[in-house]
């Protein structure tokens, strides 16, 4: 790296030794990095004035300007910045005044190890995003929005205090499970224990913590109408469950593995998260990508790069990625379309949730072209023999309510 193309970092904590701590196991990075330091809130304004940043790593609780507030200033005027909080404290007034001005929470005490990898995670999403002006509107969503009836069952669950039917409400609202994952991950879990599933995260959290955090309007709200007609929000979220259950049900046929059968699921449940966020963000734009998709001959992902710079894949993994979820989780949903862009020949959650979501368009027949024009040739033939995608694809047919269809997945 160039001076300047080196990655700005600035750390904010009102106490000297803290910051201390940070720049002396940090100096190997001086090459890479430029590392500005500040004891307050509105010092680090004053610097990030002068100086944009990438990163900025708070502490929250400081006098005059804690961290919340401190990151809410850089929410609104430093759109581009990636907030997190660095703190000792996980307690309920935090993660309520953080959820949305933080994309990520690390814990006191962090090690170098930490920070160093997940800098290195941002410069990969900004791979998987090479769009700023993406970016910057993905940078400013701290929590989405849930369906108005969802927020009725939801709450009518926490009353029940059973966070297993909590777990089981989630995945109808795809936004609402990536917003409870966000909390979980960057709170209540740390990357040792694995990644928890909807019900573990219900549970981490708490009925009494979670009501509050779905009441809070400051957080939460409920959608708006969307401003594509042709645009459902109700079959995208089908679409996404029914692809997160295939997603488990191979992963289950190819390890007995409880954790990466989780991945799986959660991989297959927001992979098509980025639609509804590029439908909100560019609501004109994409309408049209849409409305002219089905009788063009590229598909739905080459006619959003060529219109926005970027497909909904790109999109919805740079959000998760910014919010806390695994690599391999980001990886999924960024080229579930076209899994050999990244040219690893294994049966990965990306490697299932590519045939799980092609799985789910050939059986419903969804668009006018063959869905089998979906599949990744080059990446499969180079990862699993045609015996096993039937045997993927017999499992899944169970699982689907109408007729199969006399097309198969093996038409190589």
């Amino acid at each position: 790296m160039t001076e300047s193309q080196k990655f700005q970092i600035l750390f904010v904590d009102d106490e000297k030794n803290v910051l201390d701590g940070l720049r002396r196991p940090l100096r190997s990075m001086r090459k890479q990095w430029d590392m500005h330091f500040a004891t307050s809130g509105r010092q680090g304004l004053a610097i990030l004035a002068q100086q944009e940043m990438d990163l900025v790593v708070s502490d929250m609780y400081m006098p005059e300007m804690d961290g919340a507030a401190f990151l809410r200033q850089v929410m609104e005027h430093y759109p581009n910045t990636i907030r997190t909080i660095l703190s000792g404290h996980s307690d309920k007034s935090l993660i309520l005044k953080t959820l949305k001005p933080a994309h990520k929470f690390l814990h006191k005490p962090c090690s170098p190890e930490t920070l160093i990898a997940w800098v290195k995670d941002i410069l990969f999403f900004r791979q998987i995003l090479p769009s700023r002006e993406l970016r910057e509107q993905l940078n400013g969503i701290g929590a989405l929005p849930g369906q108005p009836l969802f927020f009725a069952l939801l709450f009518e669950a926490i009353a029940h205090d059973d966070p297993q039917e909590v777990g089981e409400i989630l995945p109808y609202d795809v936004n609402m499970a990536a917003n409870l994952l966000k909390v979980t991950l960057n709170t209540f879990f740390t990357k040792t224990q694995g990644l928890p599933s909807l019900s573990d995260s219900a549970k981490l959290i708490g009925m009494d913590l979670l009501y509050e955090i779905v009441s809070s309007k400051d957080i939460f709200a409920a959608y708006n109408e969307m401003p594509y007609s042709g645009f459902s929000i109700d079959n995208l979220w089908r679409h996404c469950l029914r692809t997160a259950r295939y997603a488990a049900i191979i992963a289950a046929l190819e390890s007995a593995d409880s954790s990466f059968v989780n991945k799986c699921y959660l991989a297959g449940l927001l992979h098509d998260i980025g639609k509804y966020l590029l439908i909100t963000t560019y609501p004109g734009d994409y309408a049209s990508v849409l409305k002219h998709a089905p009788s063009q001959e590229q598909p739905l992902w080459a006619l959003e790069r060529a219109a926005l710079g970027a497909c909904h894949g790109m999109v919805g993994a740079y959000l998760m990625g910014i919010w806390g979820l695994p690599k391999e989780i980001v990886e999924a949903i960024a080229f579930h379309e076209r899994p050999s862009a990244i040219k690893r020949w294994e049966v990965s959650p990306l490697c299932i949730v590519h045939v799980a979501n092609v799985l789910d368009h050939l059986f419903l027949r969804m668009g006018k072209n063959d869905p089998l024009g979906q599949l990744d040739v080059t990446f499969l033939q180079q990862t699993i023999s045609k015996e096993k995608l039937q045997r993927w694809q017999k499992a899944c047919k169970k699982f689907f309510s109408q007729a199969a269809s006399e097309l198969t997945l093996l038409h190589w």
